[in-house]
């Protein structure tokens, strides 16, 4: 079966990584993001196997292209990370971090008491 349409779905999805970026956060990209789409693009391939569902896989792999244009998918654990780096770089302490109640060590109850 020709699947053109996944391959160009995943070119166009690797074109607006490598343009959001280069034009917006002006760096090149990193090869995890790439490892990711190819992923999930191996992943629509992998579906599009089963012959009924080449249109399927087709369909929801331009879909998540246009999500991606429109900036509609979640950030994911980059921003997380460059959230997370701003707030130490200004001297705030992070939720969950090592100044917080949830890291410290519980100590064992005391018998008799």
């Amino acid at each position: 079966m020709n699947k053109g349409g996944l391959v160009a779905a995943w070119l166009f999805g690797t074109a607006i990584v490598v343009w959001r970026d280069v034009h917006v956060q002006h760096r090149i990209p990193a090869p995890g993001q790439f490892l990711g789409i190819t992923g999930l693009f191996l992943a629509l391939g992998a579906l599009a196997e089963y012959t009924p569902a080449v249109g399927l896989a087709t369909a929801m792999a331009w879909g998540l292209d246009v999500a991606a244009l429109f900036n509609v998918l979640p950030a994911g654990l980059g921003a997380q990370v460059q959230q997370v780096g701003d707030v130490q770089s200004k001297g705030g302490a992070v939720i969950g971090g090592p100044a917080s109640s949830v890291n410290r060590p519980v100590r064992p109850a005391t018998e008799g008491g």
